[in-house]
C-alpha cells in the first residue's frame, strides 16, 4: 500500500513538474521572439521617418515611384518602402499614402518577424 501510495505522488510530482516546464519554455520563446519584433518595429519606423523626410523636407517625392525604396540596416534588419501618389488622393482625399515593411531578418533566414506601417495624409 505504501508503495502504491510512494508512485501516485512521484506520477504527481511529475506531472506538475513537467507542466512547469512546459509553461517556462514557451515563455523563454517568447521572451526571445519579442527582441525580434522590437528590431522590426524599429526598422519600420526608420522607413516611415525616412520617406516623411524626403517627402516633405527635400521635396524628392513629386512623381510616383521617386521615392520608393528597399534598404538593408545594421544587424541584418531591412525595409521596403512604397510611396503612393494617386491622381485623385488616397482612401479619402488623402495625397499620399506610405507603405513601409520592415523584416528583423532579411538574408539567409526563412524566419523572420516582420512589422508594416501604412500612413496617409
Amino acid at each position: 500500500m505504501t508503495l502504491l501510495l510512494m508512485i501516485v505522488l512521484l506520477a504527481a510530482f511529475f506531472s506538475i513538474g513537467v507542466g512547469i516546464a512546459n509553461v517556462l519554455v514557451g515563455q523563454v520563446i517568447l521572451v526571445g521572439q519579442a527582441g525580434d519584433s522590437f528590431v522590426a518595429f524599429y526598422a519600420a519606423d526608420r522607413g516611415i521617418e525616412r520617406a516623411l523626410y524626403r517627402d516633405r523636407v527635400q521635396n524628392l517625392c513629386g512623381s510616383p515611384g521617386a521615392c520608393n525604396e528597399s534598404q538593408a540596416l545594421p544587424g541584418n534588419a531591412c525595409y521596403d518602402t512604397v510611396i503612393l501618389i494617386p491622381a485623385n488622393g488616397c482612401n479619402g482625399g488623402n495625397n499620399r499614402c506610405i507603405t513601409v515593411s520592415a523584416k528583423n531578418l532579411c538574408a539567409g533566414s526563412d524566419r523572420y518577424v516582420q512589422r508594416k506601417f501604412d500612413l496617409r495624409y
